[in-house]
């Protein structure tokens, strides 16, 4: 690749919000943005690069003691079966999404979307591994509160012998919930 489109793919890289990586076919970093190395690793860019995950993640829990749990998890054996998930993609090609959740390098516990693609050189083998990462924290949380407030408006409707219909305009159908057995003798299933 001539030097100005490797420039511009580096540039191009940093100027992004998303934390952004890529392996080689042998699951060492070839490049990370300044993102992922800032917010999600927490060490220089060359500390990272010509490294292995499980590599770079012995100098997290060296570095960052406090990070040494996920989850009440080691984060070391985290990193072994991200690692094994990631050997595996790279062995039969193709992309695979998850979601994390864990302590990132400013101390903020955050929730990802994390997307994971092979990618092809030019005889068409696999020739390594892009991560991209999507902060989905707010999304998580306001998730986590509408399925607490759901919940509780069943209990409401249910303990108090209201009935509740819900008209999806779009789709024209009716929904109803609460004490409809009680009411009108039906399951709110069969209404």
């Amino acid at each position: 690749m001539p030097q100005n489109n490797c420039y511009f793919i580096r540039n191009m890289l940093d100027t992004m919000l998303n934390p952004i990586c890529y392996k080689d076919r042998n699951g060492i970093y070839v490049r990370v943005n300044r993102t992922f190395a800032r917010q999600i690793v927490g060490l220089p860019e060359e500390e990272i690069i010509g490294y292995t995950l499980p590599e770079v993640a012995s100098k997290i829990v060296e570095k960052f003691p406090e990070r040494t749990f996920v989850n009440e998890t080691l984060l070391l054996e985290h990193v072994a079966e991200w690692n094994t998930d990631d050997t595996e993609l790279l062995n039969r090609g193709g992309a695979s999404t998850h979601e994390y959740e864990g302590i990132c390098a400013d101390g903020i516990k955050r929730t990802f979307l994390v997307n994971k693609s092979t990618f092809d050189n030019e005889e068409g083998e696999i020739a390594g591994l892009v991560t991209v990462l999507q902060d989905i924290t707010e999304l998580d949380e306001v998730e986590k509160k509408l399925k607490k407030d759901e919940e509780r408006y069943r209990v409401v409707t249910t303990q108090t012998g209201q009935i509740v219909f819900d008209y999806d305009i779009t789709n024209k159908k009716i929904s109803w919930s609460g004490a409809t057995r009680k009411l009108m003798g039906f399951d709110s299933k069969k209404l």
